[in-house]
């Protein structure tokens, strides 16, 4: 009795990995254009343009995108510091007016493999730009209250912070 429980633990346990595999598998990446470039329309991680998705350092976001997906250069990201006025601010991201299914979730970030801070409020997502042997280049923005407006721009961030990744058609 005891061994034929081991075996169905065992034959469960093969069962789920296989299903969750192929589900993985399964599951491609969807796109947008945006000025020329096919953007994901979820972030790694997630199954819904609206979530989340996964944190990853710089080393993770260079290898996280699927086949046939890269991860953006700067000046990709830079696009949408450069919308401004036609970005708006939904719930708890970006959404571009021009290109109504396209959103950017204010995922925050990780610091470390159990702190998330900021989210709902930032985003903060990874280009492949380096800077140097520390740091990369990153698209981060937030929503001023006061001042009514998205603040968004291309900075640099240490590389073992856990940002948000959004890959884009190779």
């Amino acid at each position: 009795m005891k061994n034929e429980m081991k075996n169905f633990k065992l034959t469960l346990l093969v069962a789920v990995l296989f299903g969750f595999l192929q589900n993985a598998n399964a599951q491609e990446l969807q796109g947008v254009e945006i000025n020329g470039v096919i953007w994901a329309t979820c972030n790694i991680g997630a199954r819904t343009p609206e979530e989340f998705g996964g944190y990853f350092t710089w080393e993770e976001a260079k290898i996280a995108c699927p086949k046939g997906w890269r991860l953006p250069i700067s000046d990709e990201l830079r696009y949408f510091s450069s919308i401004r006025s036609s970005i708006i601010w939904t719930n708890i991201g970006l959404s571009d007016t021009n290109y109504n299914t396209f959103y950017l979730p204010a995922a925050g970030y990780g610091c470390g493999k159990t702190t998330i801070n900021y989210a709902g409020s930032r985003g903060y997502y990874w280009s492949y730009n380096e800077r140097n042997s520390v740091e990369s280049e990153m698209l981060f923005f937030y929503y001023k209250d006061y001042g009514n407006e998205i603040v968004s721009y291309c900075s640099f961030a240490y590389r073992s912070y856990g940002y948000s990744v959004r890959c884009v058609k190779e």
